[in-house]
């Protein structure tokens, strides 16, 4: 029995010596381990922060918002066209821009009032706008002259035809003696003529009258 027990022993002696094991060390995995860092690869980057170097929401506007393009000062208000001052030769009734009379509007003799200075046709006739949708013949006021400021006052020793600015007279026209008009202090010379203008393309022969009244 002694010999078989060392037959045995000297046998698993050579099988331990052939695979290279040692009784009194561990047996070492077959793969070895890994030392590299997980998912490091090989981005350097901070994290959150792009590789772009706009801010976000920036873009390229340089504006301040809201500012727009208005200069002007709040509240400020345009200047208004100086107007041209109208002398009513005679009453005269205030027609809309469809040429209808408005009820009730007779403008007394020698009232003055403003007009934007612009002739207008209407149906054939020559108008003043002196408000909204409101026109008086041009016929029956004088524009103040652009050199005076205060009209000149004729007085009719005759009676009197008016004229136009080619020196036809109108129909339908005699002033009656001792009648008073107002007149832009200029004379005219029509054919050869001197005349007063006294209207829009109205005028009266300066023989026909007496001045200063």
């Amino acid at each position: 029995m002694n010999s078989r027990k060392k037959l045995a022993t000297m046998v698993c002696g050579i099988a331990l010596t052939c695979f290279g094991i040692s009784a009194n060390n561990q047996v070492t995995p077959v793969h070895a381990a890994v030392s590299s860092t997980p998912s490091a690869g090989n981005d350097t980057s901070t994290p959150g922060v792009s590789n772009g170097t706009s801010t976000p929401g920036a873009g390229n506007d340089t504006s301040t918002p809201d500012a727009g393009n208005d200069t002007s000062t709040p509240g400020e208000l345009p200047t208004p066209k100086i107007g041209l001052k109208l002398y009513l030769n005679r009453a005269s009734y205030q027609y809309t821009k469809a040429g209808k009379r408005v009820p009730k509007s007779k403008l007394s003799k020698k009232k003055t009032v403003m007009s934007n200075g612009k002739v207008y046709t209407i149906k054939g006739k020559k108008y003043y706008c002196i408000g909204h949708n409101r026109y008086i013949k041009a016929v029956n006021v004088l524009p103040y002259s652009k050199k005076h400021d205060e009209l000149l006052k004729l007085y009719l020793n005759r009676a009197s035809y008016q004229y136009t600015k080619t020196g036809k007279r109108v129909l339908k026209s005699l002033l009656s003696k001792k009648k008073t008009v107002m007149s832009n202090r200029e004379v005219y010379t029509i054919k050869g003529k001197k005349y007063y203008r006294i209207g829009h393309n109205r005028y009266i022969k300066v023989a026909n009258v007496v001045t200063p009244y």
